[in-house]
């Protein structure tokens, strides 16, 4: 969640002679957000809406957080007219945005329900990200893959880096859903959510340590103990818990060879952190059984 500095109304008062008088400004949707942020609907829409109508810029934006706001009011129809409007009123002031907005509207789908739209949503949010789908991703992605299922997912993290961008929640849902509809394709959302969790951690860990160099992820979590920043934001990442769903992932749908003892060492990590609580638990229970359970616990 991003986190305005008090400085910020200064900041989009000095923006307002580029837009001029008479049509739309950052300070007109940050006046309409304001609102939306201290639980006024009414007054947030009322402002949405004025910026529609004058047509002059953040129209998406406004669509957005129109959306949102039928989305909390439990008006679904509405939500869904305002996100696909959104999507399809130009350009965003943040391209990001757009990511977002089609993973935004992947949930409503969800809620509701419809689990076709769901899917074909985010297949959709994906054909954003390079990566993924990009023209050269198909061999990238198999080469990740190969790499993580003969050797281990820490040389996966040694030899790729994924560049920072807003797909990460949605590989690591999407993943989720997957798995648990059966589906051997959760193996690679799962594991580019890692792969994007730890680079950035990785990185972040460089610049307090900048001769580090990384080994292997039992080094690197006895490495991090100390760094709070670092351990927090694995925590909101979930980290371990898809470390274990990526062991699932493996041992199901792994394809053979090497798989189910991948799987296995992923859930002998986790199994041996403290600090995965939880998550840890369930690894131990997956290692325990004669059968691992087939797959997919409920997200948290």
């Amino acid at each position: 969640m991003v986190r305005h500095p008090a400085f910020v109304f200064l900041y989009l008062f000095l923006l307002i002679p580029a837009a001029g008088f008479g049509q739309t400004t950052s300070l007109d949707i940050e006046l309409a957000r304001r609102e939306l942020r201290n639980g006024n609907h009414a007054g947030a829409l009322r402002r949405f809406r004025t910026i529609i109508e004058e047509d002059e810029g953040y129209i998406p934006e406004a669509h957005r957080h129109m959306a949102r706001i039928f989305v909390d009011l439990g008006d679904d129809q509405q939500a869904l007219r305002h996100f696909d409007r959104a999507l399809n009123s130009g350009s965003f002031a943040i391209p990001e945005d757009r990511v977002r907005t089609y993973h935004e509207l992947a949930r409503q789908h969800l809620r509701m329900d419809r689990m076709f739209a769901y899917e074909q949503t985010m297949y959709a949010l994906f054909e954003y990200n390079d990566e993924f789908t990009g023209a050269a991703s198909m061999s990238r992605r198999a080469n990740i893959e190969q790499v993580f299922i003969r050797q281990s997912l820490a040389r996966a993290l040694e030899l790729y880096r994924l560049t920072p961008g807003p797909f990460a929640a949605a590989h690591y849902e999407f993943g989720m859903h997957l798995l648990r509809s059966g589906r051997d394709d959760s193996l690679q959302h799962l594991l580019f959510y890692l792969l994007d969790t730890y680079s950035l951690a990785i990185e972040y860990y460089r610049r307090i340590e900048p001769r580090y160099t990384f080994i292997d992820l039992y080094r690197f979590t006895d490495d991090i103990r100390q760094t709070r920043q670092i351990n927090e934001f694995l925590d909101q990442r979930n980290v371990y818990w898809a470390i274990a769903y990526l062991g699932d992932a493996m041992y199901f749908y792994g394809g053979g060879g090497g798989a189910s003892t991948r799987a296995r060492e992923l859930w002998q990590f986790v199994s041996r952190q403290a600090i995965a609580g939880d998550a840890a638990e369930y690894a131990s229970r997956q290692l325990a059984a004669d059968r691992p359970v087939n797959p997919g616990p409920p997200m948290r």
